[in-house]
């Protein structure tokens, strides 16, 4: 699984790459509904109390990537399995965090 982030300005973003197993997104809340300071932009689509950090990454020219790759063995485990992805920046500058948009797939 290979997500990307990108944020034009962002430089070098501190990246949080979200992800959640489960069988529909969560309801989108505004981040600054689930806590996030003011002047955040976008929504929060994993839910807050399920949602696994999958890694942390600084970027380079306004973009990150993180890969992960699940073991052969547990592939076929898999099979059927909903995971809900998003990547969520926290703007060391502005001190608020940026969320990209949510994505899916199913194993």
């Amino acid at each position: 699984v290979t997500m990307d982030y990108f944020r034009t300005g962002s430089g070098a973003p501190l990246v949080f790459f979200l992800l959640d197993i489960g069988p529909s997104f969560s309801p989108e809340l505004p981040l600054t509904a689930l806590g996030a300071p003011v002047g955040s932009t976008g929504v929060g689509c994993v839910n807050p109390s399920t949602f696994l950090n999958a890694g942390l990454v600084i970027g380079n020219a306004d973009e990150a990537f993180l890969t992960i790759t699940f073991p052969a063995a547990v592939r076929s485990g898999l099979v059927g399995f909903q995971l809900t992805q998003q990547a969520m920046e926290f703007d060391t500058t502005n001190l608020v965090l940026h969320s990209s948009p949510c994505g899916t797939q199913v194993f």
